[in-house]
């Protein structure tokens, strides 16, 4: 039996969708060895499975050959590698591309804008996004399109403009969905708009949209920034299974931070934790540390810190400073002291653990630690200074 260029086309796509871009490749280069010429449609499928399978290079590559051997890339080709530059994080390439396909007389559909706007920080992803919704042609921007853009100046801690696109979705013909909630909920969490946050996750009962993880963990980290709203991110917390969504540590770390200040109910959290199946993670020992340590709740916080190497975690410098102000605060100098020492080879201390070290020994009448700290102190002091310039 004789194959064509349609029958290595459809196992080139049955592999991409079983995701063996290597394999779908190893298929595409057998098409001259048993004589048969590729076309568009195999090209394009063999590129689709490098983007995929996040290998933008190939991807490349094989859209060049594709061009050298004089056929006609079509708006698929050209989407399909702008979307592997988007996932490779490769803006010039993908720029350059785009700017191509209008050379060439090619219409940019709705999926190339969107590529383009993803790899963008937010400033040119609003710009970008504002340009295609003013094009006076059959297409217009799509939920992939807003929650992209809001996505770019939610990473940039750009609420407020996250906020008015959000709102001038219902006026478009896009309609909501959980991935534009939970950008827009995000943004006003990292802006510190805690109300605003919340109203747009009780909001979203009213459209019926279906909250995950992401919009729960968004929603009770905006309580936490609140410093007041700890009852409300338990209450959040607790409802999770309510929505059949299983916390995640992300999740976790977001409830015991908002309890920073309720020491008993941040160890509750942390222990309930470590019966699940959540392994806890730095942030999950620094965070309920940090809570014994504003609960002067010194034997707790040593006990956490000594047994994060049981747990496979290595303390920071922001663990170690936590502990060791937990027990200066309960005038525990001499435990601050001994795990300053003990840990120096292992933590690169900073001043904030020298000023904590100094501390404690003046509670301790230790004065020739004192000098040598104040020393240390200094050192570090200038360090800093010195690094801030360089970057």
């Amino acid at each position: 039996m004789t194959l064509i260029a349609e029958d290595y086309t459809l196992g080139i796509a049955k592999m991409t969708k079983s995701q063996m871009w290597q394999s779908a490749l190893s298929l595409f280069h057998s098409m001259p060895v048993a004589n048969v010429k590729a076309n568009v449609f195999s090209y394009n499928i063999s590129i689709s499975s490098c983007e995929k399978g996040m290998q933008w290079q190939q991807a490349l590559k094989l859209f060049a050959v594709m061009l050298m051997r004089d056929l006609q890339a079509d708006v698929v080709s050209y989407n399909t590698v702008l979307t592997s530059c988007q996932k490779g994080m490769q803006l010039q390439l993908a720029l350059d591309l785009f700017a191509v396909m209008t050379e060439v007389s090619i219409q940019p559909s709705v999926v190339s804008y969107n590529a383009i706007i993803t790899c963008m920080q937010w400033q040119g992803a609003l710009n970008f996004f504002e340009a295609f919704s003013n094009l006076d042609v059959n297409i217009q921007p799509d939920i992939v399109s807003y929650s992209s853009t809001i996505s770019a100046c939610e990473k940039a801690a750009q609420w407020h403009q996250a906020l008015k696109l959000f709102l001038t979705m219902p006026s478009s013909i896009v309609q909501h969905s959980v991935i534009s909630y939970n950008a827009a909920i995000s943004s006003c969490e990292k802006g510190g708009q805690w109300e605003q946050a919340l109203t747009l996750f009780f909001d979203m009962d009213e459209l019926s949209i279906e909250r995950d993880v992401v919009s729960c963990n968004a929603a009770i980290s905006s309580c936490e920034k609140s410093r007041t709203q700890w009852q409300l991110a338990l209450s959040l917390f607790v409802a999770m299974p309510n929505w059949t969504i299983q916390p995640s540590v992300i999740s976790y770390n977001a409830v015991i931070s908002a309890c920073e200040l309720q020491w008993q109910q941040a160890l509750s959290l942390f222990e309930a934790m470590l019966r699940s199946t959540i392994k806890p993670s730095i942030s999950s020992y620094n965070a309920v540390i940090s809570s014994c340590e504003k609960g002067i709740q010194w034997h707790h916080a040593l006990a956490l810190f000594a047994a994060m190497p049981s747990a496979k975690i290595q303390p920071s410098v922001i663990t170690l400073n936590a502990v060791m102000t937990a027990c200066e605060k309960s005038t525990r100098w001499q435990q601050a002291l001994d795990l300053f020492h003990c840990v120096q080879r292992k933590i690169q201390v900073d001043v904030d653990s020298c000023s904590s070290a100094i501390n404690c020994c003046e509670q301790g009448m230790q004065w020739q630690l004192v000098s040598r700290l104040l020393g240390s102190m200094a050192h570090l002091a200038m360090l800093s200074k010195l690094w801030h310039i360089v970057l």
